[in-house]
């Protein structure tokens, strides 16, 4: 969550100096209108927020516990200094809708008054509209995807979170290690026989493959082994002891993606 730039960036046009400049000495000779007095209320109420509480990104390089408890902060800092400021801005556009009234049935004060209050009134009710969008349950949602990763500690859990899981094997991908999770899941449903031990071989087992698996040169040993024997009655052990080793290689990629994520 990013809060609008007219929040970050406090507007000129809604500054009791600009108010001043523009409206001119005919409409100062006209009497006191509240505005100025309002947009001064206005630039407190602004400096008083700390909007960088709402800011999600920020946030979240200060790591989990802050987001955990920046869901709370956001809340308790909108109640506390952002209705303050909607207040502020409702009084001035109020105010400005009226000096506006008055100065469009004056003939003596000059358009330019009329519109620099206009204006006024047209970038407040803006401001308004971009506090109501802040949108803090962004936190919240992140939050429980922390504790939802957090909770994934096995192959067969990180399979089932289908959103993390997307993630994961973009982070895998990045550290050259996805051959782990292809593997696994290419080899959940497949029995090695005759007719495919040399594709299962050349496509991970082998030190020539593209995909190779990090596994002992124990385990690499006794799969050639059945192969070259035709002993398919011992390659179901085998192949259980290549997934055990790739589910390990696996389960240390994701202690480095839940450090990062």
């Amino acid at each position: 969550m990013s809060v609008a730039d007219i929040l970050v960036k406090y507007p000129t046009v809604m500054t009791n100096k600009d108010w001043q400049k523009k409206k001119g000495p005919f409409a100062k000779l006209a009497g006191k209108t509240g505005v100025g007095e309002s947009l001064q209320a206005c630039e407190k109420a602004w400096a008083a927020v700390d909007w960088s509480v709402f800011d999600l990104d920020q946030t979240r390089k200060k790591g989990r516990k802050a987001v955990r408890d920046g869901f709370k902060t956001a809340q308790a800092e909108y109640k506390k200094s952002v209705e303050g400021l909607r207040k502020a801005l409702m009084a001035a556009s109020a105010a400005a809708d009226k000096a506006a009234a008055g100065f469009k049935k004056n003939k003596l004060i000059p358009s330019s008054a009329t519109k620099a209050a206009a204006d006024i009134s047209k970038t407040a009710q803006l401001m308004l509209v971009a506090t109501k969008s802040i949108d803090m349950k962004e936190f919240e949602a992140l939050a429980a995807r922390y504790d939802r990763i957090d909770k994934i500690n096995s192959y067969e859990a990180l399979r089932k979170d289908k959103d993390v899981l997307k993630d994961f094997l973009v982070f895998a991908k990045k550290e050259y290690s996805l051959e782990n999770y292809m593997f696994l899941e290419q080899s959940e449903t497949t029995k090695v026989t005759a007719k495919n031990a040399q594709a299962v071989y050349d496509a991970y087992i082998s030190t020539a493959s593209k995909y190779q698996l990090n596994i002992s040169n124990k385990v690499r040993k006794a799969y050639e082994d059945c192969m070259a024997q035709q002993d398919w009655g011992s390659m179901d052990g085998v192949m259980e002891k290549v997934r055990n080793e790739v589910i390990a290689n696996l389960l240390d990629t994701l202690i480095r993606f839940k450090a990062e994520a």
